[in-house]
Formats: C-alpha cells, structure tokens, sequence
C-alpha cells in the first residue's frame, strides 16, 4: 500500500532535528497525530506523523520530549500543513507544545465542499485510490510501547495520502469556485485553542435523568460525579471508564446508605460494588450535608450570547430563523450544493438576534466568514427584511396593546 516510501522513525533530537532540516523546504507536509484520550484521564499526543512528498515520518513526543524544532515548521506561511479534521490536532498540539499554526488544508472540509457524500478518511482513500485503511486501532492506547508494525502502518497511513487527497481536492475546488471557501474555513481553524475541562457547577445536571432528581437526589449526584472526577484522575483513567453516568443516577435516586444495600442494587459481583460500595455511601452522605445552593434550572444550559440593545425580540428572532433555514433548504436543493457551502445553524442565529440590515452589520457578526457575505450577503438581508421586525427596547404595554420588542403579552 506504502509501495517504496521510506518509513523513518524520531526518537531523538538529532533524529527530530534532521528531519525538520529535510521538510523544511517542502511544499507540503500531510500531518496527524494519535492521543491517548481513550485510556487516561488527561489526554496528550503520544505520535505525530509526517510526510513529505518522498517519505513518511513517526515522531515520538514520549521520547523525544522537546519539540520545539518543529515550531517554524507549523507556522511557516509556505508550507502547506494537511491534515484530516484538524481541529483536534491544532488544539492538541498547541495544549502539549505551544504551536501556532498558518497554512493548513482540512481535507475532511475539502471533501465536504467538493460535494462528497463520505468524506472520513477511509472512505476517501477508497473513492480516490480504491484502497482499504484498516481502522482497527482507532481506541488503540497510543501511549503504550513498543510500538508493533502494525500501529506503525496504522499511524503512517493517516498521512501517507494527504499530499494525493490534497491535489485532486484543490483542483475539484477550483473548478467548483470553491477554493477561497476552504482556505478561509482553514483559517479559522487554525486560531482554535483547546478549552480545557472546565470546573462548570451545573456540569452534573447534563446527565441523562438528573433534572428529574428531587433535591437530595441532586445534591447526592452532584458528589458523585466530584467524587468520580478526582477517582478518574487519582488512576489516570477517563471519567466514564470509571463509573458510568447510568450508575451514578441510580445512586442518587435510591440513596443507599450502606454497601450492603449499594450491592443489592447493582448486578451480582459487580466490580463497582466491590470495589466502591463505601466510597458511594461516603459521597452520598457528604452530599446530602452539601448546602451549596443547587445551580439553578437554566444555570445548566449553554451560555446565551449577550443580550445587546440592537437585539430584535425573542418572537421575531424565531421568526428569522425559521425563514433562513427554508431559504437554505431551497438554495441547497435548487444549485444541489452541500450545506457547507451556505451557514450553520450558528451563524443563523446570531443574524436573527441582530436582524441586520446591511452588509456591514452582517459582516461584523460573530463567526462570519468574509466568503459567506460575498456569496450569501445579499441574500440573507432580503430574507430578513421579508420579517417585519419591532426594533429598539421593549417598553411599557399600554393596556390593550402588546408591548414592542419582545414576546407578546398574555391576555388573561
């Protein structure tokens, strides 16, 4: 499948230092990486493969420890960086080593905005090249050694035919005007850092069941999950190899205040149970004498983007959004374009909070890229203007009518 391409293993910084000297004049280097988020608690980048157009490259980052050298690498402007998805590569890289990024090509996006039906990296290589990637090794623990032969082809073959995918994708592109659009998403992508885990209060009430929790039942559920955290850590494992979320909610609803009664309500010889069954009665009763207020219902919910003066009303918001995504239905089946290639869902809401009514104020909104306003601008602001919106702060109803600017107002 590799056909006469060498394979050169990094294993140490004259190693690393070599091969940063050879790729530094490529035109092209494909690039991924393999993480180990399956297995441990905090995730980190165990490989990363590189190839140029002539050879394939395994860097170690476990042996190699400083990476530096390949900082110019990623962030020069003249080497074009192809990855398959990248967004967790860029974060991941930038989490564990401090890159910056400039010149990427996402051939996953590419292949959506050529317009293919399957664009996961197998099925890409199959529809390009007719071969077959064994994804076998997807859940592998990546930070295991040795590496066998066979995570040696499994991790090169994420690389090998980036440079190829690239090259029929660019050229599709440009026929398809499509080019700029990917360069620009690429772009955006390249910013993206990595958001962390953040110690969010409310995170608990995002498992399946837990907003039906009486109060106890949520304080309890809450100190589980602490609980299930700092045990996840303490073995270097993920939470959910831990004590699945399903189990958690059951304790909380049943609140069993002794192991015995944590056993008889899980399956018999239950691992959990052995080895848990007093730290789950532990968390349950620090729980329960847990005042911390409780997050509130709505605490749970994604952030909403700030409420602004300009912000047409909550109904007229609705109302928008509604005509954008018919207009994009018909725009997408009309010219049979991929969704990709008009805005998401995001991008509709920020314009139906604003309700913009020129290209300035569309431009300036949050996410929008540059080739969106030039393709679609006009469009969307006669879809919006086909909404007869109320503009400026809600005020005061006068008895008999509704007030402006928001919701209309209940008759009793």
């Amino acid at each position: 499948m590799f056909g006469d391409t060498p394979l050169l293993r990094i294993e140490t910084a004259q190693q690393l230092a070599i091969m940063v000297d050879r790729i530094s004049g490529a035109p092209v280097i494909g690039v991924d990486t393999e993480a180990d988020s399956m297995h441990h608690y905090q995730e980190k980048v165990c490989l990363i493969q590189i190839s140029d157009l002539t050879t394939d490259y395994i860097i170690d980052p476990l042996m190699v420890g400083d990476l530096s050298a390949l900082a110019p690498i990623f962030d020069s402007p003249d080497i074009v960086k192809i990855f398959h998805d990248c967004y967790f590569d860029v974060v991941s890289l930038r989490r564990d080593h401090g890159f910056t990024f400039q010149n990427l090509f996402d051939t996953m996006l590419g292949a959506q905005f050529a317009g293919m039906e399957r664009f996961g990296l197998a099925d890409v290589i199959r529809t390009l090249f007719g071969h077959e990637i064994d994804k076998q090794y997807q859940r592998h623990d990546w930070a295991e050694r040795p590496l066998l032969p066979e995570h040696l082809d499994y991790a090169r073959g994420d690389t090998h035919f980036l440079a190829a995918i690239r090259e029929y994708l660019t050229g599709h592109l440009v026929r398809l005007n499509r080019l700029h659009m990917l360069q620009e998403e690429c772009e955006y992508l390249a910013t993206k850092v990595w958001s962390g885990r953040a110690k969010d209060p409310a995170a608990f009430l995002a498992i399946k069941g837990a907003k039906t929790l009486d109060d106890d039942g949520k304080r309890a559920l809450r100190a589980l999950t602490e609980w299930r955290d700092e045990e996840a850590r303490r073995l270097d494992r993920p939470v959910f190899k831990t004590a699945p979320d399903e189990v958690l909610l059951q304790l909380a609803e049943r609140r069993p205040s002794s192991p015995g009664e944590v056993a008889g309500m899980l399956r018999t010889g239950s691992s959990l149970a052995r080895r848990w069954s007093d730290d789950f009665v532990q968390a349950i009763q620090r729980g329960l004498a847990d005042e911390r207020e409780l997050p509130s219902a709505a605490a749970d919910r994604k952030p909403k983007a700030e409420r602004s003066a300009d912000d047409v009303g909550v109904r007229d918001q609705e109302r928008i959004l509604v005509a954008l995504k018919e207009w994009r239905s018909k725009v997408t089946r009309e010219r049979n374009l991929p969704q990709i290639c008009v805005m998401a869902n995001g991008q509709f809401q920020a314009i139906a909070r604003r309700a913009p009514t020129d290209i300035e104020t569309l431009g300036s909104l949050a996410d929008m890229r540059r080739w969106q306003v030039a393709e679609w601008g006009e469009d969307i602001l006669q879809v919006v203007a086909s909404i007869d919106v109320r503009r400026g702060p809600p005020v005061a109803a006068v008895e008999g009518e509704e007030p402006t600017g928001g919701r209309r107002r209940r008759r009793r």
